[in-house]
């Protein structure tokens, strides 16, 4: 039997027969590319995936999936003769999803797929393995340094107006974090396989099949011999009554694994941008964060999210990003999956952190008074004031109205 499931925040996961489940980590990030009035001309067609990196692997533990080991837990059937070879219409407007699964797999290997649901059948492909640690440093909060001095008797005294007079507050820099010296880049929606066919992608065999019925998807997925459980079509059922398509995204290894396969993007025609989170659904209640980026021409939030960025980090027409922070509870059906919403007005923002570092120093004495005060910023016995950093954090979002839209 698969273990929780609740750890995946968009994924089912089944398992090949017989085989070990892998441990998965939690989805801490997606990400949505929506672009308008945009027609990519090899969008969906059968080409060569460079996936960036062309490495198809950015294990932690350094050890790389081998792609051709794939195939062992026997080939995946294609969805079925009725959409064997459709390619998406992806001319006008478009959405692209980004995820990195991250599991563990012990020495014994696994085979098993996570199945992902999509407005209409996406074409898939590899994305560049820095993908979410470019977006997590672009939109990083902004940190101020403060410096405190904090009078010590241990110290000794020193005349008011010596350098050190305790007390005082000033900003040491102009603070740091945030945004990198390079502009980032979105994908874009140039090539992708096409989405009809059973595909292998990087470290990936992808698959996808439009059902019509939970009974149409058990069977599909007894075809390709994997367990699964009732919650799972349970979960998946609200999306096949929208007429989503499920996509299968399989992997398997003979190798001990401990890290994050490739950024894989799914890519389908259409403008609304759904977090599918009625997949995660279990029973028992637990909630979960997520990190939602939204990169568009506009600022695009989700209901009920903290926005600890919005603004333009790239130079394409899809080069404004709105970072969400999203908690969620598992216990929430698809109706419940949040919907992201056009706002009237880009609202520039970014967190604000303060790290304030207390100093301690000489106690300040009025030179005036009979108590021999020495103005000497060193202590007794000569020693160097002494320095105890104390962080402390104030997050804050600061927000700007600019490019108020028509």
């Amino acid at each position: 039997m698969v273990g929780p499931l609740a750890l995946a925040a968009f994924a089912r996961l089944v398992v090949a027969n017989g085989s070990v489940p892998p441990v998965l980590e939690p989805d801490d990030a997606v990400l949505f590319v929506r672009t308008t009035g945009t027609c990519p001309t090899d969008a969906g067609v059968d080409a060569p995936i460079d996936g960036g990196s062309g490495s198809g692997m950015a294990l932690d533990a350094g050890t790389a999936l081998d792609a051709g080991a794939l195939p062992d837990a026997g080939a995946l059937p294609d969805a079925g003769a009725g959409d064997a070879g459709t390619t998406p219409t992806l001319c006008g407007n478009a959405v692209m999803m980004v995820v990195q699964p991250k599991f563990q797999i012990d020495t014994s290997g696994s085979q098993f797929a996570l199945l992902y649901v999509t407005p209409g059948p996406p074409a898939t492909r590899l994305e560049s393995s820095t993908t979410f640690e470019d977006l997590a440093r672009q939109t990083e909060p902004f940190v101020h340094q403060v410096e405190v001095d904090i009078p010590d008797p241990a110290l000794g005294t020193q005349c008011a107006g010596c350098m050190g007079a305790g007390g005082s507050t000033h900003e040491t820099g102009g603070g740091c974090g945030g945004g990198g010296s390079e502009p980032w880049s979105p994908p874009t929606l140039d090539g992708g396989i096409d989405p009809g066919t059973v595909e292998m992608v990087g470290p990936y065999e992808v698959a996808h099949v439009q059902a019509a019925s939970r009974g149409e998807v058990a069977s599909w997925l007894d075809g390709l011999g994997y367990q699964y459980q009732s919650a799972d079509l349970d979960a998946v059922e609200p999306y096949l009554a929208l007429g989503w398509t499920v996509v299968a995204v399989r992997v398997s290894s003979t190798h001990a694994v401990d890290g994050a396969l490739e950024p894989l993007s799914m890519t389908w025609s259409g403008s609304e941008i759904r977090v599918p989170l009625g997949l995660s659904h279990e029973a028992a209640p637990q909630v979960s964060s997520l990190t939602v980026y939204i990169a568009a021409g506009d600022s695009i939030e989700l209901p009920g999210a903290h926005v600890s960025f919005a603004g333009r980090i790239g130079t394409t027409s899809v080069g404004y990003v709105t970072r969400n922070e999203l908690s969620y509870d598992h216990t929430a059906s698809a109706d419940a999956d949040p919907i992201a919403v056009l706002q009237d007005a880009d609202l520039d923002t970014r967190d604000e952190i303060t790290v304030t570092n207390e100093v301690h120093v000489p106690v300040t004495r009025d030179c005036n008074d009979d108590s021999g005060c020495l103005c000497n910023s060193r202590g007794p016995g000569g020693n160097a004031p002494w320095y105890l950093a104390a962080i402390v954090l104030v997050l804050r979002p600061r927000r700007r109205r600019s490019m108020m839209k028509r």
